[in-house]
């Protein structure tokens, strides 16, 4: 199911997602994005209801953020489409 969801998605909302995984720091990557914190957080809360899961969560030590497990299974995938988009 979820990856027919990526699959649906806006290659924009799949970078946000693939940096946020990569990154793992809102208040960072939205200004490499040139966006604001609350910008990026409406993107990430648009893609936590996408996939009803919360993606990443507030690390324990209150720094950054840590990625679910179900965002670790989805990284691989999204890296492929965003690369082959590129390729396009």
């Amino acid at each position: 199911m979820s990856t027919e969801k990526i699959q649906e998605l806006d290659v924009s909302l799949l970078v946000t997602l693939q940096i946020l995984l990569r990154e793992k720091n809102v208040t960072h990557i939205a200004k490499a994005l040139s966006l604001s914190q609350s910008a990026l957080s409406g993107r990430l809360s648009g893609l936590r209801e996408i996939f009803n899961n919360p993606l990443l969560v507030a690390s324990t030590s209150g720094r950054g953020m840590v990625a679910t497990d179900l965002a670790l299974q989805l990284e691989p995938e999204i890296n492929g489409i965003i690369n082959q988009s590129a390729d396009s």
